[in-house]
């Protein structure tokens, strides 16, 4: 049957390509297998065409040839005969000139890269071999600051610690000490500019030489006392403290190899807070101990106080909004103006009473439109307007809220300066932690650091003063193989060390018995039969405080007097099996005590002119027991001005309230606050109060490790 409409090449196409396929497949087998007239089948075995049916020989050949080579006890002359040392050649490539890569930086000065030593600064590129280094000298430390804590210390931490602190203590509790904190602070920022810029005509020091190993090991502070002729002593090093971290007598080791070097900067790290701000020791009374500069307000740079100053004036904006919206929340619910409305009566408040006379705006009633004729009246349709006002409501609300969190995040950076929202100092609870980070040196975010100490040898009566050096890490120990020949003496020693700061000013530490004359009255035995008498007020350090008792002396009277104490007790201090000491037996003590002062009244002289009701007196005393005669100028009442007065005075009423800790409780020992995830102390960490004050020493916590 014919097909219709289909053509033959239509219905045989598919032969046709097939042919074509079949013949293009022919011509590529005849070229690749050679066939074609003229042409030989070779393949290529080593170096050499060999036809295809003797290729099985020469294959046979030529792995022959190679088994020969391979038992062959020649080596290939391309091996050399001895090899070099790896560290030696390494050493020569890097001190042979290479061409010079020149690289462009934008805002930072040109560097050389290649056969001169690189440099960010503007000293001019110098070859390897024309290096010159500075001795690294690291800034002195700030004239350190002082303050005197007393307290009562915990027999049981004594008591662990061992005879080293016990012979810094009284023989028998309470142990009642008077130590001086000293505190001074270490430019870190300045020491890295020194390292990187050390003038003209030297080369900075390599970041790898001392980023993540230049730190400070130890900090040495010393002492000297003032003498009855008024000439200071001798200066005494302090030791370090009994059973607190130090690396100084392994420092001092003259064998110290570059090998240890990772172990000792791994110990700097893992101790830091210890090497830098040793805690002081745990106490069963006293008041909190607070670090020297504590409560001092430094002058503030120009750009911090306006900053503060504009800060101040955005929290004031922000609590203007606040409120603002407050009263409309107050309105919308039907409440007038909300709590948090200012008083009208204040006159600094923009929101007060309208004054009678002051022109107001006529109010529009719902029903305006009816006065006119049109529809709309009675009341406004309720359905409609309660919706509004709930979404009028909501978006209010969602405008409080993030109010709130403007003002929150202002106030947090105000409080990094000290100051609150009205740019005044924070309260003393607000301060009262010390949260400076234990960051490396090689950090740009540490800028000064603290460092601090406590001296527990002084003696009560005598006035001291202090100063400080710090010993960091060589930057160039352990690399002697990098320094010019010249130079390489720059390697030699674990420690480098800084000046000396400036010395402190003078600390006094008061008596164990302190007395104060309030008033005092010569004798008058013409007119009145008066003997000459005094009012003192005496005060004695006792159990972490200062106990205070009033008396009257005639002439002849030692200055004593009975004081009320609240409850006392001391503790038995015994030992396990295992030498581990632990808390015995309580002992209460007696309500009062007596306070004895060596000092006696001598007489009372009345000024020219003066009676018997006169307000300034001269007093005479014994002291020492009558080796010494002193004449004290007595203006009755006087004594409440005095600051040292004050103080005393204070702690004598703190004592009063003040719990005992038990021996080794957490009150008792000195605690690290628990940090957040910033590396601060946490916001709901509890603050030191007067009833239940922690003696807690807190540091700043470590941050990530540094790379070494």
């Amino acid at each position: 049957m014919k097909l219709k409409g289909i053509s033959t090449i239509e219905r045989h196409i598919e032969k046709l390509v097939l042919l074509v396929f079949s013949l293009v497949l022919a011509f590529v087998l005849v070229q690749q297998l050679e066939l074609l007239p003229g042409s030989e089948t070779t393949i290529k075995v080593g170096a050499q065409d060999v036809p295809i049916d003797q290729a099985p020989l020469a294959v046979r050949d030529v792995a022959q040839a190679k088994l020969a080579q391979l038992n062959s006890d020649r080596l290939d002359e391309r091996i050399p005969p001895s090899l070099d040392n790896p560290a030696e050649l390494f050493v020569q490539k890097l001190r042979q000139p290479t061409p010079t890569l020149r690289l462009a930086s934008l805002a930072q000065p040109q560097v050389t890269i290649g056969g001169t030593y690189a440099s960010g600064g503007e000293s001019p590129s110098v070859p390897m071999g024309q290096v010159v280094f500075a001795q690294v000298s690291p800034p002195a430390p700030s004239a350190p600051l002082t303050r005197v804590h007393g307290c009562a210390i915990d027999p049981l931490a004594a008591a662990e610690i061992g005879p080293e602190l016990l012979a810094m203590l009284p023989p028998s509790q309470p142990y009642d000490v008077r130590a001086v904190s000293v505190e001074t602070r270490f430019d870190a920022e300045q020491f890295r500019q020194m390292l990187a810029s050390p003038g003209e005509g030297l080369q900075p020091v390599p970041p790898n030489f001392w980023q993540g190993r230049s730190e400070i090991l130890d900090v040495e502070f010393v002492r000297q006392e003032l003498g009855s002729d008024g000439q200071w002593s001798d200066e005494t090093l302090l030791n370090p403290l009994p059973g607190r971290f130090s690396m100084r007598e392994s420092l001092n080791a003259s064998d110290v190899e570059p090998s240890k070097l990772r172990e000792i900067l791994t110990n700097e790290r893992a101790q830091r807070g210890a090497i830098r701000r040793p805690d002081f020791y745990s106490f069963v009374s006293g008041e909190s101990w607070l670090w020297p500069s504590y409560g001092i307000v430094e002058a503030r740079d120009p750009a911090d106080q306006d900053r503060i100053d504009l800060l101040v004036r955005q929290v004031r904006d922000v609590r203007d909004d606040v409120q603002r919206v407050l009263d409309q929340i107050a309105k919308l619910k039907g409440g007038g103006k909300s709590d948090n409305a200012p008083d009208q009566n204040d006159p600094r408040s923009d929101r007060g009473q309208d004054d009678e006379n002051e022109y107001h705006w006529p109010s529009i009633p719902r029903t305006w439109r009816a006065q006119f004729g049109g529809g709309g009246g009675g009341p406004a349709p309720t359905t409609p307007t309660r919706d509004r006002d709930a979404e009028r409501l909501k978006a209010l609300e969602a405008r409080l809220e993030l109010l709130r969190k403007q003002e929150q995040s202002l106030l947090e950076e105000l409080k990094t300066f000290g100051v609150d929202g009205e740019g005044k100092l924070l309260d003393a609870a607000e301060q009262s932690k010390f949260t400076e980070p234990l960051d490396s040196l090689s950090q740009p975010s540490s800028l000064r650091v603290t460092l601090w100490t406590h001296d527990l040898a002084v003696i009560p009566g005598k006035t001291y003063r202090y100063r400080s050096r710090v010993t960091l890490t060589n930057p160039f120990f352990g690399q002697e193989a990098q320094l010019p020949a010249d130079q390489r003496s720059l390697a030699q020693g674990l420690t480098i060390m800084s000046e000396f700061s400036p010395w402190s000013e003078p600390v006094f530490v008061e008596p164990k018995v302190v007395y104060f004359v309030r008033n005092a009255s010569p004798a008058d035995n013409a007119a009145f039969n008066v003997e000459a008498r005094a009012s003192v007020d005496l005060f004695e350090f006792y159990f972490g405080y200062w106990r205070r008792a009033s008396a009257n002396v005639n002439p002849g009277d030692a200055f004593s007097a009975i004081v009320d104490l609240p409850e006392l007790k001391t503790w038995e201090i015994t030992r396990d099996d295992s030498g581990a000491p632990f808390v015995g037996e309580a002992t209460e003590l007696e309500k009062s005590r007596r306070i004895m002062s060596d000092v006696f009244l001598l007489d009372v002289a009345g000024l020219p002119g003066g009676g018997p009701q006169q307000r300034v007196s001269e007093v005479y005393l014994g002291l020492d027991g009558g080796s010494r005669i002193a004449m004290r100028t007595v203006e009755s009442g006087a004594i409440d001005k005095d600051p040292i007065y004050a103080l005393l005075r204070d702690s004598a009423d703190k004592g009063k309230q003040a719990i005992l800790r038990e021996p080794g409780s957490a009150l008792a020992q000195g605690k690290t606050p628990p940090a957040s995830d910033s590396g601060f102390p946490a916001d709901d960490q509890p603050l030191p109060t007067d009833e239940k004050p922690d003696n807690s020493t807190p540091g700043g916590l470590p941050t990530a490790p540094e790379p070494f």
